[in-house]
């Protein structure tokens, strides 16, 4: 569905709430790693990812058109497990065979089901037939029997910390791959639409491979991907370059200035009151491109990946929700 078909308002709400499901699970996989003897409790781990796995799946459900309005609370409630299913069966990410994983999506899901106020419905007097907590050490001992690893050692407080290391890292890569299948769909759909943008954070998932599941620290995150993308600052070497390939023919370029009080639409752009066009073609291949404010950017995914330049939203130009597919489409017919 193109982002022109799309209300403006849910293209936003697709971009904030998955900068919250980022955060979300990125506080899980925190909670996660932060676990040693002295700190042992699952709980504020489970409530962040059971939390995030659930949103950001049904945002991929809704962009591949599997779930519709009034579906988001129901048929499938807090159960993760059903939603992993309909994702799965929908086709819309790959497929991730991991036993473990099943085995964290029942706990997470009866989590998010009737667990999440476990020790007040204790306290108000309920019958509580499932403990998150004690599911999860049971996880923890079958881990220790797969990697032949004594429970004696546990009492020594060094040994105990690193076994307690190596038990988190069983615990977080079959997670990691199912947040890297869902961010890879999520990347998929946005190259199709404009309006919205996938998390920085939930971009480095999509790097995961087979080699970097459970190695990454995520103490430092997010703070350390909080930045925009940095476009290209023409300057004067730029413009001498590009009229020397033009006359040697080494390119082609075909520009058009654009004037916000002229232009017949919605204007995107922050504090802009006009922008250039480019179409650009070298070495058999075309490049659409635009200048803000002196910068460079791309105006299609092809122009972004090729020439490694960030496009007017992840720069930072252009308004959430505002569309700029006019102004590829100028490019185009030039």
């Amino acid at each position: 569905m193109a982002i022109t078909n799309r209300d403006s308002r849910i293209a936003e709400a697709i971009h904030f709430e998955l900068g919250t499901d980022a955060q979300l699970i990125i506080r899980g996989f925190q909670e996660l790693q932060s676990l040693d003897a002295e700190h042992g409790v699952y709980f504020l781990a489970s409530q962040s990812l059971a939390q995030g796995l659930e949103r950001v799946m049904k945002v991929v459900l809704f962009l591949s058109g599997n779930i519709q309005p009034g579906e988001m609370r129901r048929p499938f409630g807090h159960d993760l497990e059903k939603l992993w299913r309909r994702v799965k069966n929908s086709g819309c990410c790959e497929p991730v065979v991991d036993e473990v994983l099943d085995k964290e999506l029942i706990i997470l899901s009866k989590f998010n089901q009737n667990a999440r106020y476990h020790y007040l419905s204790i306290m108000d007097g309920e019958e509580i037939a499932f403990n998150p907590q004690e599911e999860w050490e049971k996880l923890e001992d079958e881990h220790m029997l797969k990697c032949s690893i004594s429970f004696m050692s546990l009492a020594n407080g060094d040994e105990a910390n690193k076994i307690i290391q190596r038990i988190n890292c069983c615990h977080i890569i079959p997670l990691e791959k199912i947040v890297c299948t869902l961010c890879r769909a999520l990347v998929r759909y946005q190259v199709r639409e404009i309006g919205w943008s996938v998390p920085i954070a939930f971009q480095e998932f999509t790097k995961y491979n087979d080699y970097s599941y459970g190695k990454t620290d995520y103490s430092a995150w997010p703070k350390c991907l909080e930045h925009k993308d940095k476009p290209y600052k023409l300057t004067w070497l730029d413009t001498c370059l590009n009229f020397w390939s033009n006359l040697m023919g080494l390119q082609q370029e075909k520009t058009q200035i654009v004037y916000k009080n002229e232009f017949d639409g919605q204007w995107p752009f922050r504090d802009i009151q006009e922008v250039k066009v480019i179409k650009r073609e070298y070495k058999s291949e075309t490049f659409y491109l635009i200048v803000i404010n002196g910068h460079l950017c791309a105006l299609n995914g092809k122009t972004s990946d090729k020439l490694h330049l960030p496009t007017p939203h992840k720069a930072g130009y252009a308004v959430v929700g505002y569309s700029t597919q006019s102004f590829l489409d100028l490019a185009m017919k030039l």
